[in-house]
């Protein structure tokens, strides 16, 4: 048994001219964008594309989409960002520390000595320098 419509016009909305399925049907989470352009995601490390990067965009909320096909996509109010996994160095296979010659090697002691003439326990009193650089007490201390 079918019943007619009350109103023969058709109500459906036209479909939008591209529907995005696959963000439609992924899994969403939000994140945010580090200093250093990178962002995590299941203990992974992302790092967005440098052709990819806008302003205001450390510190910003992203939408993480991890699509079906297991690709992911990070999108920054409607544009897409290019990201790519950031792999980690090996601290095991750090590169050698850098050997300092011995001019710029610290030999301890003072350091610099722009100040070797310069001694408080040598010098003289404040009560003998005074009367000697021509100053009277009273314009002292005005």
């Amino acid at each position: 048994m079918t019943v007619e419509a009350a109103n023969p016009e058709d109500a459906h909305r036209p479909l939008e001219k591209s529907p995005n399925l696959a963000a439609s049907l992924s899994h969403v989470e939000m994140r945010q964008v580090r200093n250093d352009y990178t962002l995590r995601l299941d203990g992974e490390v992302y790092q967005i594309e440098r052709q990819a990067i806008v302003s205001r965009l450390r510190g910003a909320n992203v939408r993480v989409e991890k699509r079906l096909d297991d690709s992911l996509a990070v999108r920054l109010g409607e544009r897409y960002l290019a990201v790519r996994k950031y792999a980690m160095p090996d601290p095991r296979k750090a590169p050698p520390a850098m050997k300092t010659t011995k001019a710029k090697a610290h030999r301890g002691g003072r350091g610099s000595d722009w100040n070797k003439n310069f001694n408080m326990k040598t010098g003289p009193k404040v009560w003998q320098a005074a009367p000697a650089s021509g100053c009277r007490p009273e314009e002292a201390i005005q």
